[in-house]
């Protein structure tokens, strides 16, 4: 059996993040992903924003560690050489039935410790010719990221200190024993071997799409949390160069039940993309072929009309599939779906688990990765 001080569970941005915090303490780490690489999963498929801290009910798990994260995150880029941009954000109200609501978010975004500007239709205007609104919010905390480098960053910055990447592996067991915790590992690609066994002082379940799965079978009861996972995908359309488009890198209706609304986003290259949209489905599949051609089309026209609420001109000839990413939600009994985060308390003498990650958890990875080397006693010295 191989020995190791702590398994961190999944290697996308906050698995990473983590894995960076707990060895720059000395702690010797052992990171284990089912992918060939880092960050497969829901980590590169997003936005790729730098999120302000807007959206999220006070004192939630995702307004606490969206607001630091994003504090930590603009100073770990500029330091680590992350590229980056503050670009800030728009938020509109496309009617005047929705500037109650982008009213309410303004207050709620200020009681995050967010900063927002009021700006009315005709300084928008001014601002961003192409676009048009009644009202709109400026987000100048908003950014966005180049992901690949940020997850290339954390991983150096793991392994200067000594912690393991094991790719193809994933964990099929996690049980208490006397002295800590065994993990069961084995090949991801189904290759016909024993399991390895793995026993480690502490575990940090950081698995993304597996991480209830995982959280079960150490023992946590999801059910007498009244916490439901759910799989939601979103769909990105490539917007061609021919379109309109604003001059901000980053234009936002109102958010909807389940997402953002679908949404413009541009990347550091350049590359404009429309969505995500958000729908259920039963696995985290991302194949574009799971949709026809015809039901591209369809999704296309329904892009294109909801973007020209706020982007006139913009037309479904426009828009282009470009990738579909998964959300691993947690859904309460009430529908709301913030991150829920067992510390040793709840989960057992050295373990952590880190469900229901997704956004805002790109921008708050360095935020949850203090809060877990807190949690198994240890402090984190890197800035």
């Amino acid at each position: 059996m191989l020995r190791a001080d702590v398994v961190v569970l999944g290697a996308g941005v906050v698995g990473l993040a983590c894995a960076r915090a707990l060895a720059a303490c000395g702690r010797e780490v052992y990171l284990v992903e089912p992918e060939a690489g880092v960050g497969r999963g829901t980590s590169s498929r997003n936005s790729g924003v730098i999120h302000a801290g807007l959206y999220y009910p006070r004192d939630s798990w995702k307004a606490r560690l969206c607001v630091a994260g994003a504090r930590q995150l603009y100073d770990y880029c500029e330091t680590a050489g992350v590229p980056y941009e503050r670009s800030g954000k728009w938020v509109l109200a496309t009617a005047a039935s929705e500037l109650s609501a982008l009213e309410s978010l303004a207050t709620s975004a200020r009681l995050n410790g967010a900063v927002v500007e009021w700006t009315s239709a005709a300084e928008l205007a001014r601002q961003e010719p192409a676009l048009c609104a009644h009202a709109a919010l400026w987000s100048p905390g908003s950014g966005i990221v180049s992901v690949p480098d940020l997850l290339e960053a954390l991983l150096r910055d793991a392994r200067d200190d000594g912690a393991e990447l094991v790719l193809g592996q994933r964990a099929v067991g996690v049980r208490r024993v006397a002295d800590g915790w065994e993990v069961a590992l084995r090949a991801a690609d189904g290759s016909p071997r024993d399991d390895e066994r793995v026993h480690a002082r502490a575990v940090v379940n950081a698995a993304g799409h597996a991480a209830p799965a995982i959280a079960r079978l150490a023992g946590v009861d999801l059910d007498a949390l009244c916490a439901t996972p759910r799989f939601y995908r979103g769909d990105y359309l490539s917007v061609s160069p021919s379109a309109p488009r604003p001059r901000c890198a980053l234009v936002y209706p109102l958010p909807q039940q389940h997402g953002l609304g679908v949404h413009l986003t541009r990347d550091l290259g350049g590359s404009v993309r429309a969505g995500p949209d958000a729908y259920a489905v039963s696995e985290p599949d991302t194949r574009l072929s799971l949709l026809s051609p015809e039901q591209w089309e369809h999704k296309a026209d329904a892009f294109a009309a909801s973007l020209r609420r706020f982007l006139p001109g913009i037309e479904a000839q426009h828009l282009q599939p470009e990738f579909a990413g998964v959300r691993p939600k947690l859904v309460r009994a009430d529908g709301s779906s913030d991150f829920l985060l067992l510390g040793p308390a709840d989960a057992g003498a050295g373990c952590v688990h880190l469900l229901g990650v997704e956004s805002p958890g790109l921008t708050a990875c360095l935020a949850i990765a203090e809060w877990v080397a807190t949690r198994l006693e240890t402090r984190t010295t890197r800035s």
